[in-house]
């Protein structure tokens, strides 16, 4: 009995030593572990203060600079793209930033790439974005300097991939227009409002492309209307000028056209057999048909034709009209005689050539002009 009686004695004190342990294990444990599950408590330190904009619409200066021209989807991409590296400036100024040059000991604050970031982070600026990119801009090299009267200049070095719409209609001899549509994400025009530096706008005239060439380089700006908000924004155009070195196709096309033309020989085979003339005739058109196989790789489904097409359909009817010649020499030779069936050659001999090459130069009008 008494040894039953001394464990309940040691049994209590146990229980009443826990009690203790947990209630300063309870006392221990921040503010923050206590809060209700999902609630985010932020440290009052940590806070960021909203931005404010300036009182009246800033006027943000922006200069834009085309260094490299990459990667410009094939005309069979049914979304076509090109890569950019562009270099941008911005210049506005907000008095507010302003600060005592002698003070501080020079005239300007100068913060580079991550320092840079974070102080955009505490001061108002125009918080641009390129509206027509695939995925945003990729920030190579970014530099802030913040001038003692409040002017601020805002330099970014980016590659950015662009969607474009292309219109293939002259396809290969076609000139597309590359455009780059830059607006603030934050601000509307109440609040910023865009200015065109000429001094700043241009591209390296050293770039060179296999397949590509800048021929100009434009830009505007406009009020746009967008979906997020009841205000127009200012928005900064920028337009790349560029025209397509067609020769990769033109190599393409140039043993199309010989053989259609070597085809025509059959219009000077008197006497010949006329399994012999059909046989030349149908191999100008399986040509005909072997190349429209390969330009369907080169183009994407449109829904009009191109130039291109244009040649093909031609190269179709003039290697049928070989064909359908051939079939009269036959029918003329059996029922008239050979000498009338000569005449029907001769006649072909100098129409069907002169009215393939008239039948292209209106095609490349039509389609060029």
């Amino acid at each position: 009995m008494l040894i039953y009686s001394s464990y309940s004695s040691q049994k209590k004190y146990r229980n009443i030593l826990f009690i203790i342990l947990a209630a300063l294990c309870l006392a221990l444990i921040p503010a923050s572990a206590q809060a209700d599950e999902g609630e985010t408590l932020i440290p009052e330190s940590t806070v960021i203060a909203p931005v404010i904009p300036p009182a009246e619409p800033t006027e943000v200066i922006i200069g834009l600079y085309l260094m490299a021209l990459d990667g410009i989807s094939a005309p069979s991409d049914s979304t076509p793209m090109f890569e950019a590296e562009m270099f941008m400036d911005l210049q506005w100024k907000d008095e507010r930033l302003a600060f005592d040059a002698a003070e501080y000991g020079y005239d300007r604050k100068i913060y580079e790439e991550h320092a840079a970031e974070i102080e955009l982070e505490q001061i108002w600026w125009p918080d641009i974005e390129i509206e027509n990119s695939s995925h945003g801009r990729q920030t190579e090299n970014l530099e802030l300097i913040i001038f003692s009267d409040g002017t601020v200049e805002y330099e970014e070095k980016f590659v950015a991939m662009i969607h474009v719409d292309f219109d293939l209609k002259k396809f290969p001899f076609d000139e597309q227009i590359l455009e780059i549509d830059i607006e603030s994400f934050a601000w509307n025009h109440q609040d910023l409002v865009l200015v065109p530096n000429d001094k700043r706008i241009g591209f390296d005239p050293h770039y060179s492309s296999e397949e590509w060439s800048i021929d100009a380089i434009s830009s505007e700006v406009k009020l746009e209307q967008e979906i997020r908000s009841d205000e127009a924004f200012s928005e900064f155009i920028y337009r790349i000028h560029a025209v397509r070195h067609p020769q990769f196709y033109l190599m393409k096309i140039a043993p199309m056209l010989l053989i259609i033309m070597l085809s025509w020989s059959v219009f000077w085979m008197e006497g010949e057999a006329a399994s012999g003339r059909m046989g030349r005739s149908f191999i100008a058109l399986l040509t005909v048909v072997a190349f429209h196989r390969v330009l369907s790789s080169f183009l994407p489904r449109l829904s009009y034709p191109t130039l291109l097409d244009g040649i093909v359909f031609v190269g179709y009817i003039y290697a049928s009209i070989a064909i359908v010649e051939n079939v009269m020499v036959h029918l003329r030779t059996r029922r008239d005689g050979a000498e009338q069936a000569l005449k029907l050659d001769r006649l072909f001999q100098w129409l069907v050539p002169t009215s393939y090459v008239l039948v292209n130069i209106v095609l490349a009008l039509y389609f060029l002009g």
